[in-house]
């Protein structure tokens, strides 16, 4: 009867159950990581089917203020490791810096157009330029990201891929079942004899009469003892190692 209940309560535990939605869920986690690889690189080639003008005015404005403020701080330094670039700074624009500025931060589109707003010129007050000077970082460094985007999209689409692994699950279970019953009988019997006398008027000085009263006990008693005992402990465990590698997935080949 133990053991029936021990297996009744393997089957319960759904250890083919278990194993079987361990695999199919690793196999889904892997479709789905290599989907999302496939959407990132889809993304990447959409923003780069723009034009470099079209892709700087719809990503300038993500440029963080840090960014900008770090590029200022190389062309424009106050010799105290931060910039003289500021919103109502007097100070003007050397025609060094103006021609630094114009080297750095000269952006061409395919139509050989200037896509900066301005072309800076030296002897100019850093405030009356302030908001073109921001402007000009911005696309910069928009064109900047445009090129990282295309040496990308040439090298290919980079992979997250799996070498090799290992789907493992275990199912630890015992049981235990202890009965035990006893019983115990006590019997007790005790005997008791009385005499007595009899007297009866004058003739008590002629004869007498005795007279005996017997008394049994008997006392039986019954002890009856039982204890069951049964335990079952059930642990299912899962692992899954799998190693990982990255490469490039070429778009075009070419024949040698």
């Amino acid at each position: 009867m133990a053991q029936e209940t021990g297996l009744t309560q393997v089957s319960d535990i759904g250890f083919p159950e278990f194993t079987a939605k361990l695999v199919t869920d690793v196999f889904d986690a892997l479709i789905s990581a290599n989907l999302l690889q496939m959407e990132a690189y889809a993304e990447l080639v959409s923003q780069l089917s723009k034009d470099l003008s079209v892709f700087i005015n719809t990503t300038k404005d993500d440029i963080t203020g840090d960014m900008v403020l770090d590029v200022l701080e190389k062309l424009l330094p106050n010799g105290e490791g931060g910039t003289k670039a500021t919103k109502n700074s007097s100070e003007k624009i050397t025609t060094e810096e103006a021609a630094e500025l114009n080297d750095k931060l000269s952006t061409i589109d395919e139509d050989d157009q200037q896509v900066r707003p301005i072309e800076f010129v030296g002897d100019t007050e850093i405030k009356d330029v302030f908001e073109q000077l921001l402007d000009a970082v911005r696309i910069r460094l928009a064109a900047n990201k445009y090129a990282a985007l295309e040496k990308m999209a040439q090298m290919g689409m980079l992979r997250l891929v799996v070498e090799n692994g290992l789907i493992e699950t275990k199912l630890f279970f015992s049981a235990r079942t202890y009965e035990s019953d006893s019983s115990k009988a006590t019997q007790y019997t005790k005997k008791k004899t009385s005499a007595g006398a009899r007297v009866g008027g004058f003739m008590s000085f002629v004869a007498g009469g005795a007279s005996a009263r017997k008394s049994t006990l008997k006392v039986t008693t019954g002890e009856q003892k039982s204890y069951s005992s049964n335990s079952t402990y059930g642990n299912i465990m899962g692992k899954v190692q799998l190693n990982f590698k990255t490469d490039y997935m070429p778009l075009n080949t070419k024949d040698a």
